[in-house]
């Protein structure tokens, strides 16, 4: 049974002081994805997007955010856990009881795979930031990287669950792109970059795994190396954003540049 749904505050170098809303369990890792690089290890309970279910009543919920008191100083609430967040069933009401009685921005940390699903995409509207998940490019690279559980055309399920979400999305649509041995290279990710002209995020994130997991990340001169390319890349074609605006390029080194690593 889960102990709490709230966690935190914890400062985000991205997103401020936060508190974390899990709805899926403190016990076990819930998701549709078992990523090699997640830094909460592997998958315990892989679910298919089809089985969402409510894992704590609204009630629970409700009652400890209530209790947090209106005294209290944190910047976003962000939704992510053990877990993908998105397979909570009530997301849409713990969203909305949220709206209703606090001022903080509310902000979703998801893997991308359930966007295709009416109702997950109704359960996002309400979102100031949405942070979607973006590591592949193709059906291979995601079963080699992402691992989903349901391996039938997923990366079309994810892209155009992306495309669709976007159109409509009033609020900030942010990728964060994963970067590992399988997937650096230019002749790999530039695949990429017709999917992201489509899609018009207003930021993306050029990321590589600094906190400890099952594979080690990329040097600051690599990741500075993609970030360069696809800067260079979306401002030669004039690439922009869905909202007509660039599009900001950031790299996890921009704010760690005194980490060791590689």
């Amino acid at each position: 049974m889960l102990k709490t749904c709230l966690y935190g505050p914890v400062t985000s170098w991205r997103l401020g002081k936060s508190i974390g809303v899990d709805l899926l369990s403190d016990i076990k890792k819930i998701c549709n994805f078992d990523c090699v690089y997640c830094q909460i290890g592997k998958t315990d309970i892989l679910i298919n997007e089809y089985d969402r279910k409510i894992f704590v009543p609204n009630d629970k919920i409700f009652k400890e955010i209530e209790s947090l008191g209106k005294d209290l100083d944190v910047d976003v609430f962000t939704f992510a856990g053990r877990g993908e967040p998105t397979l909570a069933k009530n997301l849409y009401d713990v969203v909305n009881f949220i709206k209703s009685i606090r001022k903080e921005k509310l902000v979703i940390i998801t893997n991308s795979m359930n966007l295709y699903i009416d109702e997950v995409q109704k359960s996002l509207e309400n979102f100031d930031i949405v942070m979607a998940k973006f590591d592949a490019f193709d059906d291979s690279m995601m079963c080699k990287i992402n691992r989903p559980i349901n391996k039938i055309n997923p990366f079309e399920k994810l892209y155009n669950g992306l495309l669709n979400f976007g159109r409509d999305y009033k609020g900030s649509l942010e990728l964060q792109i994963m970067f590992l041995d399988n997937n650096k290279s230019r002749d790999v990710y530039k695949n990429a970059f017709e999917f992201l002209k489509n899609i018009g995020p207003d930021k993306i994130y050029i990321n590589t795994p600094i906190r400890p997991c099952d594979v080690h990340a990329l040097t600051f001169e690599e990741i500075q190396n993609i970030k360069n390319d696809f800067c260079f890349y979306f401002q030669k074609h004039n690439i922009l954003s869905r909202k007509n605006k660039n599009i900001e390029i950031i790299s996890v080194y921009d704010r760690y540049k005194n980490v060791k690593l590689g």
